[in-house]
């Protein structure tokens, strides 16, 4: 017998014996009164005594936690989040991939607000403090950015306490860093200046880059000049195609110039006199 066959019937026989083990609890308990009392409920599990048949207690969960559990929301816990669940109620029958699942509501736990301690005030004042400082930043920055742009380089900064780090040429990739120091910061850079036209500036934040200071922190870049210079390996190339090309204008004029004398040859000029 194949395998995935056998399989499957380990799986159907499986099924069967968990419909029939949550059938015979669901008996029992249909025979005491409603709500089902934790002890009852409990000893009512203990006589089924089967090693298939599994009882736990869930950890406490609400909503956003319940896809923390072993089986998530494909356990069919959303039935205990009822909001008139009470205590003791019992589930319908569920079908989850570890088998059959029955649930007894055992308690509700009002969420907890903690109170607004000093260390939650003095951290709140924090973060607030650190998003102003992250925006006061960025309009300084697109300020500069501004003034270079309108007024240029040299009168918009000069008596600016901010001093720009000049960089040595790099190829406007994208990806090379021309900061040997400071690589992501580069790269950033590169990315920002490659899509300026000469003598303008740009600003960007610290939100791409490594390092939980320089999240808060704005750059202005401002690109001097961009030079356009070929690798040194295209010279021979281009000595190739120049010659290639040389070659076929040539070939060219020559068709041309046969062409042109045998429309214009009279017929006499090849006649002996």
């Amino acid at each position: 017998m194949r395998p995935e066959i056998v399989r499957r019937l380990r799986l159907e026989r499986g099924q069967e014996k968990a419909v029939s083990l949550i059938r015979t609890i669901g008996e029992k308990l249909s025979q005491d009164p409603q709500p089902v009392s934790a002890e009852r409920f409990a000893e009512i599990v203990k006589s089924v005594k089967d090693e298939a048949l599994i009882s736990d207690m869930t950890p406490l969960f609400d909503l956003r936690s319940i896809d923390e559990l072993p089986l998530g929301k494909a356990s069919h816990l959303e039935w205990a989040l009822k909001p008139d669940r009470k205590e003791g109620d019992l589930s319908p029958r569920f079908r989850t991939v570890r088998g059959i699942a029955l649930y007894r509501f055992h308690r509700r736990n009002e969420a907890y607000i903690p109170q607004l301690t000093q260390a939650i005030r003095e951290k709140i004042a924090k973060t607030l403090e650190l998003a102003q400082l992250k925006a006061l930043a960025r309009a300084a920055a697109e300020e500069l950015a501004g003034n270079i742009n309108r007024r240029g380089f040299a009168e918009a900064t000069a008596g600016s306490s901010i001093r720009f780090q000049s960089t040595e040429l790099f190829r406007l990739d994208g990806r090379s860093s021309p900061l040997q120091d400071d690589p992501y910061l580069g790269r950033e850079l590169n990315q920002v200046v490659r899509i300026l036209e000469p003598s303008r500036a740009a600003c960007f934040d610290g939100s791409m880059l490594l390092g939980e200071k320089r999240l808060s922190w704005s750059f202005v870049v401002y690109l001097e000049e961009r030079i356009h210079r070929l690798p040194k390996e295209a010279g021979a190339k281009l000595e190739t195609l120049w010659n290639e090309r040389t070659e076929k204008l040539q070939r060219e004029k020559r068709v041309e110039f046969a062409e042109k004398a045998v429309q214009e040859a009279r017929l006499q000029d090849f006649v002996n006199k």
